[in-house]
C-alpha cells in the first residue's frame, strides 16, 4: 500500500481561505463621513460672471470643488450660513442657480451650460431633493418692497403639508438664472436664511485619484462676492485593508503550512469542510 501526498492541496486551501479573507476585507462595515467642501470661484478667460444683466451688473458666479477621493457619496446639501446679504423677502439667502456633477473641467465660463461629463445622479423633484426653507428678512416700506413680498421663497412652492422646490422655476438642472427682482427673475431658488437644500442623488458615486470628480454650483448674484453657503457630502469611506490585517493573514497561513508538515499521519484531503482518507493500492 502507498500512502499519496496531500499536502500541496491542503496549502492551497489554506491559501485559497487566507485570501478570501483578505478579500471581504473591505466589504466590512465603512465609515459613515460628513465631509465640508472647500469651493473655488472660477474666473476663466476675464469672465467672472455667466448670464450678466446689464441693467443691474449681476449674474450667476461659478464655483468648483473636487469630491473627495475613497468615499462613496450619497447625497449632497447646501445650507445658507446666515450672512443675510442680498435681497430680502421672497430672495433672502443663498441663491442657487444650478448644481452639477462632472469628470471634466471646463476652461470657459459658458462650458458650464453644456457641461461635458456630467452625471445624471440628480432628481429634481421632491422626493429626490429635500428643501427646508430659511427666514425670509422683511423687506421694508420702500417703494421697491412690494417686489420682495410673496408667500413662499422665491423658487419654490407648497407640496401638501411641506414647501419644495418649483423646479419649473428653479430649473435647477440647467444654469440659467436671469439675476433681477422683478418679474423677469427665473431660473433659480432662494433658500432663506438658514435655509436647506438636499439632495439624495439617484445612485451612489465614487471619486478616484486617478478619475477625480467635480462639483459644479452657481449662486446668482455673487459677482464679486464670495459664496455665502455651506456645501456638504455625505458618504461612507471605503475600507482599504490595513497593513496589520495583511500580516496577521499571512501568519496564519504560515503557520497552518508549517503544523501540516510537521505532521504524519494517514494521506488525507481537507475539502470544504470534509476529512477524507485517500488509499491507493
Amino acid at each position: 500500500m502507498k500512502r499519496l501526498s496531500v499536502l500541496p492541496t491542503v496549502q492551497f486551501c489554506v491559501l485559497s481561505l487566507s485570501c478570501g479573507a483578505i478579500n471581504l476585507l473591505p466589504l466590512q462595515k465603512a465609515t459613515a463621513a460628513t465631509l465640508d467642501l472647500t469651493f473655488t470661484r472660477l474666473k476663466l478667460k476675464g469672465q467672472e460672471v455667466i448670464n450678466l444683466n446689464l441693467e443691474n451688473k449681476a449674474g450667476t458666479a461659478i464655483y468648483i470643488a473636487s469630491l473627495p477621493t475613497d468615499y462613496d457619496i450619497t447625497a449632497i446639501k447646501i445650507s445658507d450660513i446666515n450672512l443675510r446679504g442680498g435681497s430680502p423677502g421672497k430672495f433672502s439667502g443663498f441663491d442657487l442657480d444650478a448644481i452639477k456633477i462632472s469628470k471634466q473641467l471646463i476652461t470657459d465660463l459658458e462650458q458650464i451650460k453644456t457641461l461635458p461629463g456630467g452625471l445624471d445622479v440628480f432628481d429634481f423633484t421632491p422626493a429626490g431633493t429635500i428643501f427646508t426653507p430659511g427666514q425670509k428678512r422683511d423687506p421694508g416700506n420702500s417703494k421697491f418692497s412690494p417686489l420682495f413680498r410673496g408667500d413662499y421663497l422665491f423658487g419654490s412652492k407648497k407640496c401638501g403639508g411641506t414647501i419644495c422646490v418649483d423646479n419649473n422655476i428653479a430649473t435647477l438642472d440647467n444654469f440659467d438664472a436671469f439675476a433681477t427682482t422683478d418679474a423677469r427673475a427665473r431660473g433659480f431658488i432662494s433658500l432663506g436664511d438658514k435655509g436647506e437644500l438636499l439632495f439624495n442623488l439617484t445612485k451612489t458615486i465614487s471619486s478616484l485619484k486617478q478619475e477625480p470628480l467635480y462639483l459644479y454650483i452657481g449662486e446668482v448674484g455673487a459677482n464679486k462676492e464670495e459664496a455665502t453657503g455651506r456645501i456638504t457630502a455625505f458618504g461612507r469611506k471605503r475600507r482599504v485593508p490595513e497593513p496589520s490585517d495583511l500580516g496577521a493573514l499571512s501568519l496564519m497561513g504560515l503557520y497552518l503550512t508549517t503544523r501540516i508538515k510537521k505532521r504524519k499521519k494517514p494521506a488525507s484531503l481537507f475539502r470544504c469542510g470534509r476529512l477524507k482518507r485517500l488509499f491507493i493500492k
